[in-house]
């Protein structure tokens, strides 16, 4: 959300170089609205969040099979990223499910998942903020008040903030529940947030969310100072953009590795 495929890679560095030199083939997409994928808000552009679940991740998925057979498949989901993917895969939506999924900072805002009352009051003051800045504007501006480099449709604003005011992660039209999907993910997933995310994923919202994932075989690690070789508390962005946790990284491949079937790292 509010950024692009760029957070995978930038200037030869983050996540997705450093996968690549393990022998990973590594693809990063662009939601609708970002890049040259679609037209952004500015422009007239417009999108809701089930239209990522539906549309967006399935094309995504299609896009990269024909690329790559029948080879072993791990989605990797930043963030919103992560969410929509883990939906789209229980609903089906997929095709047959990635072999694996890697959630990194992801997380759904609901009053019920989360039990601090002074986040609590943060989100729901942060989401008014976020809807009455896209209702006035016509969307969210990210670039302009700073927050990221793309902005967000009104649709999917409203979307978000109905699904912390009805404390309900489902369909706009309410016929479709994607907490229940979620209980139908049947492959292993490994989740991973920072202790330095005081608030979009903070660790017991984040955990909260994630037990409602039905693999047999999931884990949930969170990365902070001390642990996995990491010098700092990683926040949203730097879990991903960081060279500083590339110590995290390296844990995910080799848990990946003992998923699926997987290549030489580079010399």
């Amino acid at each position: 959300m509010m950024v692009d495929a760029r957070t995978f890679h930038r200037k030869g560095d983050g996540l997705a170089p450093f996968l690549a030199s393990q022998g990973w083939r590594v693809f990063t997409a662009d939601f609708r609205g970002r890049g040259s994928s679609g037209t952004p808000p500015a422009a007239g552009g417009s999108w809701n969040y089930d239209d990522i679940i539906y549309q967006d991740l399935p094309a995504i998925i299609a896009g990269v099979r024909n690329r790559v057979g029948h080879l072993p498949l791990v989605f990797f989901g930043h963030s919103l990223g992560g969410h929509t993917g883990i939906a789209a895969a229980g609903l089906g939506l997929l095709g047959k499910q990635p072999d694996a999924f890697v959630l990194l900072s992801s997380n759904i805002w609901r009053p019920s998942l989360e039990p601090n009352r002074i986040r609590r009051l943060k989100k729901a003051v942060q989401f008014w903020i976020f809807h009455q800045i896209a209702q006035r504007v016509g969307y969210f501006p990210s670039r302009t008040v700073r927050m990221g480099p793309c902005d967000e449709a009104a649709p999917y604003v409203a979307d978000l903030r109905r699904t912390w005011q009805t404390d309900r992660w489902g369909s706009r039209d309410g016929r479709v529940d994607y907490t229940e999907a979620a209980a139908d993910v049947n492959v292993p997933v490994l989740s991973v947030v920072g202790r330095g995310d005081k608030l979009l994923a903070h660790h017991i919202g984040a955990k909260n969310w994630f037990n409602a994932i039905g693999s047999e075989r999931r884990e949930f690690w969170l990365a902070e100072r001390g642990r996995f070789g990491l010098s700092f508390d990683p926040d949203h962005m730097t879990l991903v953009t960081s060279e500083a946790a590339r110590p995290v990284w390296t844990a995910i491949d080799h848990w990946l590795r003992d998923i699926v079937p997987c290549p030489k790292p580079k010399e």
